[in-house]
């Protein structure tokens, strides 16, 4: 498989801004997690701050099975909805009446006609998918591999907001062991502390994570493991990285323009 070259070697005993690490802690992700520096290259030189800034690493798979793979069916619910109310509409019945009574309350007003068996199956499919979402189990043949396809596309592209891909971790310190393609969330950076970046830097012998866990609270610590940086993002990818994660945090919400807006400028650049 063809990948695009993101990382690169480190540098012995050291860490920079794109530094990537191994068993980093993560809120919904206990394995396999890495960790990316992110503060400033001058901080992590001269070991300006206390702390430093570092963003979560996790396998795509775990990553679509956990965020995408839930809003897929999200969608789906909604179009089950959407195509619910409008077998009502094409009766003469009120689409409405999906939200305000209940959508298998609603089926009652098709009793009767043609409509009611389209209508039962959408609903059959919609108690389906409520199932899977209450649970939180999915199966994904309930899905198109167009739609799936579609996201992946997205995430591949790095058009979905909030995260960023790496198409191919290397640890450099393991025989160049290839790790396959990470999820970067932006939406989570983390504090770690100077004596675990220190740590990292020349390896970090979980013994000493255990000992002292408040120390070292940014990583996850396995009886025989070491931390270490495993290879550095290279530029221009941990620039639009960075580029990324601060249009992620310096966002300003103003108001939607109106709809009247909308059409008289559609309605002048039709003539």
């Amino acid at each position: 498989m063809s990948f695009r070259e993101m990382v690169q070697a480190p540098r012995l005993r050291s860490v920079t801004q794109g530094s990537i690490f191994n068993h980093a802690k993560c809120q919904d992700f206990h394995t396999d997690v890495l960790g990316l520096f992110i503060s400033a290259r001058c901080d992590l030189a001269q070991n300006k701050q206390s702390r430093y800034i570092y963003i979560p690493l996790v396998k795509v798979k775990a990553w679509v099975d956990f965020y995408l793979i839930p809003k897929l069916f999200c969608e789906q619910r909604a179009a089950l909805i959407s195509a619910m109310q409008n077998i009502l509409k094409q009766n003469n019945h009120q689409p409405s009446s999906v939200s305000v009574f209940g959508a298998e309350k609603a089926a009652e007003l098709l009793q009767g006609t043609k409509a009611y068996s389209g209508y039962f199956q959408k609903l059959k499919e919609l108690q389906r998918v409520d199932e899977m979402l209450e649970s939180g189990v999915y199966d994904k043949t309930v899905l198109t591999p167009k739609s799936i396809r579609s996201k992946t596309d997205d995430l591949i592209s790095n058009k979905i907001e909030g995260v960023f891909l790496i198409d191919n971790v290397v640890d450099y310190q393991n025989g160049d062991l290839s790790l396959g393609s990470y999820v970067a969330i932006l939406s989570e950076p983390s504090s770690i502390q100077r004596p675990a970046a220190l740590g990292i830097a020349e390896g970090l012998d979980h013994k000493l994570v255990l000992d002292h866990p408040l120390e070292y609270d940014c990583i996850t610590p396995m009886d025989g493991e070491m931390s270490y940086v495993m290879c550095n993002v290279r530029s221009p990818y941990i620039e639009l990285i960075l580029q990324r994660f601060s249009a992620l945090y310096s966002r300003i919400g103003v108001d939607d323009p109106s709809i009247e807006i909308k059409e008289k400028l559609a309605m002048e650049a039709a003539l």
